[in-house]
């Protein structure tokens, strides 16, 4: 996908993270300017937790946007995440929704971050799962 295909400008962003992970990366993107989108443009200046569609529904989709309904960024960790909205959501935001898959590397992004990287060698634990024990 090429920069220029998307274009967020005048629009509102609901950019969805799987875990802390992917949140701090966005994050710092964000903060260096490195996004096709600003944090200005985030539903409520931040990146959100991943949570059910349920309630992705109903917290976010369900509120007036006017004319301009939001994108919806998933960045995840697995290929295999479904995510269905009901209708009206279904069809009002099919061409809408975007997922990123992140590769399991990037944990050890984080733990390179927080100079963690020897107390993660003591552990005999995935990083994924050190990440979420220790973040």
């Amino acid at each position: 996908m090429q920069r220029d295909e998307l274009n967020f400008e005048n629009n509102i962003v609901l950019c969805i993270c799987e875990g802390n992970a992917e949140t701090d990366i966005i994050d710092i993107l964000l903060d260096n300017n490195m996004l096709i989108f600003t944090r200005d443009m985030l539903f409520e200046k931040r990146v959100l937790r991943r949570e059910s569609v349920d309630r992705i529904q109903d917290n976010y989709l369900s509120l007036d946007y006017g004319s301009k309904l939001p994108f919806i960024l998933r960045i995840i960790d697995s290929k295999h995440d479904a995510f269905k909205l009901r209708e009206p959501y279904k069809t009002m935001y099919k061409s809408r929704i975007y997922t990123f898959c992140t590769s399991p590397e990037i944990e050890m992004l984080i733990i390179y971050d927080k100079k963690d990287i020897k107390c993660f060698n003591k552990e005999n634990m995935k990083p994924s799962v050190y990440c979420k024990a220790n973040y």
